[in-house]
C-alpha cells in the first residue's frame, strides 16, 4: 500500500514538473520504485530471519527450561516453527518414557514459547507381551489440537499443520 501511495506521489510530481522530457523523468522514477520494491524485500527477508533465530534460541531455553531426562525417558526431543502468518513461535516436544520393559508411553505436546499455551497434545500408550503369543499393542488415550478431539498420529499432525505453515 506504502509504494502504491508513493507511486502514485512520484507520477503527480512527474506531470507538474516543468521543464525537460517528463518520458524520461518517469522511466527514471519507475526504476527508483523498482530499486525501493527490491531494498523493502530485503529488508522483510532480513526480519523474517532474525525472528526465526529469535524463535529458534528462545524455543532452546524453553526446552530446557521445561523438559528434563529422567531415567525412564526412551526419546525426548523437540523442534521450533516461527509462523509469519501468525507471528507465533512453536515449539513440537516429543517424550517417550517407559513404565515397565513392556510398556512405555509417547507424548507429543505443541506449545506457544512466547505465551506458554498448549495448543495441543497426543498421547499414546504402547503396550508388548510375548505370552501366549506375541502382541504389541498401542493406544490414544488423548488427542487434540486447539480443543479439536483427534483420533490418531495423522489427525494431529493434519491439525496442527495450519500453526506451522506460512
Amino acid at each position: 500500500m506504502r509504494m502504491a501511495v508513493h507511486t502514485i506521489i512520484v507520477a503527480m510530481i512527474v506531470m507538474i514538473a516543468p521543464g525537460c522530457d517528463s518520458g524520461e523523468k518517469i522511466g527514471k522514477l519507475e526504476k527508483q520504485v523498482e530499486e525501493l520494491k527490491a531494498e523493502q524485500k530485503k529488508n522483510e527477508a532480513v526480519v523474517d530471519f532474525d525472528l526465526q533465530s529469535k524463535c529458534s534460541r528462545d524455543a532452546k531455553t524453553y526446552f530446557n527450561e521445561n523438559w528434563r531426562l529422567e531415567k525412564d525417558t526412551i526419546l525426548l526431543d523437540y523442534t521450533n516453527h516461527y509462523s509469519k502468518k501468525l507471528n507465533k513461535c512453536f515449539i513440537r516436544v516429543v517424550h517417550n518414557y517407559s513404565l515397565s520393559k513392556s510398556f512405555w508411553m509417547s507424548d507429543v505436546v505443541f506449545y506457544d514459547v512466547y505465551e506458554n499455551v498448549n495448543y495441543g497434545q497426543i498421547t499414546e500408550t504402547n503396550t508388548i507381551s510375548f505370552a501366549p503369543a506375541y502382541k504389541d499393542e498401542e493406544k490414544i488415550t488423548e488427542c487434540k489440537v486447539s480443543g479439536t478431539k483427534c483420533t490418531d498420529r495423522d489427525g494431529f499432525n493434519r491439525l496442527s499443520r495450519p500453526y506451522e505453515d506460512e
